[in-house]
């Protein structure tokens, strides 16, 4: 089973990837009011030296569920005879009302 976040709770890890200072030193997720947040943290000092953390919160956007691969129709390449039939005398009447078939 896997983890889930309960309700007006989250969690911050070590930021491992970070390669630059506006990177955030550690990196989580919460979840507030039922809404899935993606927290970024930054340890900082205060002007007396006293370190804190600076947090940010952004709603998680939620990945694209994607649709299912439509099933693929079996082709079926006979045309029924009754519509070669329909559409060959059709085009013959057409024709011979043009004058081109005797």
């Amino acid at each position: 089973m896997a983890y889930e976040t309960r309700d007006n709770s989250g969690s911050l890890f070590k930021n491992n990837y970070k390669e630059k200072d506006n990177q955030p030193d550690r990196t989580g997720k919460a979840k507030i009011g039922g809404v899935d947040y993606k927290i970024s943290g930054w340890v900082k000092k205060t002007q007396s030296g006293d370190q804190y953390l600076s947090l940010s919160f952004q709603v998680a956007k939620e990945q694209p569920q994607q649709a299912p691969a439509p099933a693929r129709a079996e082709l079926d390449d006979e045309i029924p005879f009754a519509m070669i039939f329909a559409v060959g005398l059709t085009i013959t009447t057409l024709l011979s009302s043009m004058g081109g078939i005797a």
